[in-house]
């Protein structure tokens, strides 16, 4: 069996993502994905994420702060001078799944039957 560095999260944008271009003409978006741990307490873990080429350019172009998304990716830590360690994730793949108006439930009064 070999060995598997494999992630996937669905959560909400927390902010507009960032991209950058680099020298070569590839670009990178940065963004954070919010998601909820399933206790009484809801609490909400952040995961920093960054989208390379194709998949970050579709972040760039389609989505925006309060998105739901799904990211599929590998875990990648970093740690700085100062000793502290870092997680990201390299995202493979960023599927929109809708923003925020879209996926909320109509009120009782807004049913149409």
């Amino acid at each position: 069996m070999s060995d598997v560095n494999l992630v996937v999260i669905v959560g909400r944008l927390g902010g507009d993502p960032e991209y950058k271009v680099f020298e070569d003409g590839n670009g990178v978006a940065n963004f954070s994905v919010a998601t909820n741990r399933p206790t009484k307490a809801k609490e909400t873990d952040w995961h920093r994420v960054s989208a390379f080429r194709k998949a970050g350019e579709f972040v760039r172009d389609y989505l925006k702060k309060g998105d739901l998304v799904c990211v599929r990716g590998s875990i990648q830590y970093r740690k700085t001078g100062e000793g502290k360690v870092y997680t990201d994730i390299i995202a493979y793949n960023v599927d929109g799944l809708g923003s925020k108006a879209e996926n909320e439930q109509p009120k009782g009064d807004d049913l149409p039957f």
